[in-house]
């Protein structure tokens, strides 16, 4: 099955940063590097079923890596879209992947004007 979805990795330990497997995982999947990486919150996956998190970063800055991504990574293929676009695809049950319409909510929310109706 085909899927449209931000870059995601796992965290194997809780004693390494969370921003940084965020940047290797959107080098690895991605062939880019960002700037910055602001941390728009954590995730839970399924509370209550299970304690695994994760974490939604907006990558700003974006540029070609050096070198190429991951080989493991060859048969994903990268698509840039537009947030008009995405909203479109999330709105349109393209993208079905939970986490990627998780932390597109938390960026609609950090970045919607506040009291403004949604």
């Amino acid at each position: 099955m085909k899927t449209l979805e931000f870059p995601q990795g796992s965290l194997e330990r809780n004693d390494v940063d969370p921003a940084l497997i965020a940047r290797e995982e959107l080098r690895a999947e991605t062939g880019l590097v960002a700037d910055t990486l602001e941390c728009l919150g954590e995730i839970y996956i399924a509370w209550g079923y299970a304690n695994q998190k994760t974490y939604a970063f907006l990558a700003t800055g974006l540029s070609p890596a050096v070198g190429h991504r991951d080989a493991e990574e060859h048969d994903l293929v990268v698509r840039e879209v537009s947030l008009k676009e995405l909203e479109q695809l999330i709105g349109d049950n393209v993208i079905k992947d939970a986490q990627t319409m998780a932390a597109w909510s938390l960026y609609l929310t950090r970045n919607r004007p506040r009291g403004k109706p949604v």
